[in-house]
């Protein structure tokens, strides 16, 4: 947290700091053979991913955090 705090940050600034950078740092959809669809839900703890296998070897749909 303290990286995304400066001189007058709120704890609701330095959150919407983070989320940012989070939401930046996605690796282009995509999590080893899993391409990320959508994120349905997020909090305190991290985000979770709906996600689907797409490497041929399986069809397969999971939740990623």
């Amino acid at each position: 947290m303290l990286e995304h705090a400066d001189d007058g940050a709120t704890v609701t600034s330095v959150v919407r700091s983070m989320k940012a950078h989070f939401d930046s740092t996605i690796p282009q959809g995509r999590v080893g053979p899993w391409r990320l669809i959508r994120r349905p839900g997020h909090g305190g703890q991290g985000a979770v991913f709906e996600a689907a296998r797409d490497d041929g070897g399986f069809e397969q749909r999971a939740a990623i955090k």
